[in-house]
């Protein structure tokens, strides 16, 4: 029983890595192409935008809704 807790764990740990750094890769990128458009505006709609956005899609991927 111990060790079922234990690999459930694991499994949620990484899938909220999988979000983690996904979102955040996608922020990236998106805050690296909208930087062009406005020095501080597209850096910061880059990277909350995307991040959020990414989140959302890979949370309604992983788990519908």
């Amino acid at each position: 029983m111990a060790e079922k807790n234990l690999v459930e764990f694991i499994k949620e740990w990484q899938t909220g890595m999988l979000l983690f750094f996904g979102s955040l890769a996608v922020a990236i990128v998106l805050m690296s192409i909208l930087s062009s458009a406005g020095p501080v505006y597209g850096i910061l709609l880059g990277f909350f935008g995307g991040g959020v956005l990414a989140f959302l899609t890979f949370s309604y991927v992983l788990y519908g809704r």
